[in-house]
């Protein structure tokens, strides 16, 4: 029953009804529950995994796009925590090495790279409001120390956070 509904969450995610594609309402579940040899059993998982298969083939977006955008959707979700790979391939039941691998192979970025690009674009967002102080902006995107923040936002933009924010200032002045 778990490995079923392992495929059906992950067929889900893809938005795929797999009783429909199946061609049941209550797919092998009650079959499965019917069925006390393994060879049976066993028959009735492969054609369940074959079929989703096929119709992962089928749809325009490659399997591993689709998880590279539940990945990129997780991260906006979850950008402002401790997130990690793990944590990511965990919420499309991926392997941590398997998600990196195409992760870097979709987006050309690595998930670190992509995280911190998601959060430093976020950061410009938050230092347009100059009632945020930087502190704040710091932990709203998920760095915990001023100083890391400070750091990395420079070396992604070339500027330190309060210089990015008196560019904003001097541009909106003219």
């Amino acid at each position: 029953a778990r490995v079923y509904f392992a495929i059906e969450s992950a067929m889900r995610s893809f938005h795929i009804d797999i009783g429909a594609m199946m061609g049941e309402q209550v797919f092998p579940l009650q079959a499965a529950a019917e069925t006390h040899r393994p060879d049976e059993l066993r028959v009735l998982l492969l054609s369940c995994i074959n079929r989703c298969v096929a119709s992962l083939l089928q749809s325009k977006v490659p399997p591993s796009h689709k998880f590279v955008e539940q990945v990129k959707a997780y991260i906006e979700q979850h950008y402002m925590e401790d997130i990690s790979l793990i944590s990511a391939s965990q919420a499309v039941h991926l392997s941590p090495t398997y998600l990196s691998k195409i992760f870097k192979k979709v987006t050309e970025l690595s998930f670190v790279e992509y995280v911190t690009a998601v959060r430093v674009q976020k950061a410009k967002e938050w230092l347009s409001d100059s009632s945020v102080k930087i502190y704040e902006i710091g932990d709203r995107v998920g760095y915990r120390s001023t100083k890391h923040f400070s750091q990395v936002f420079k070396s992604c933009t070339g500027l330190t956070p309060s210089e990015f924010r008196d560019n904003i200032r001097m541009s909106e002045e003219r």
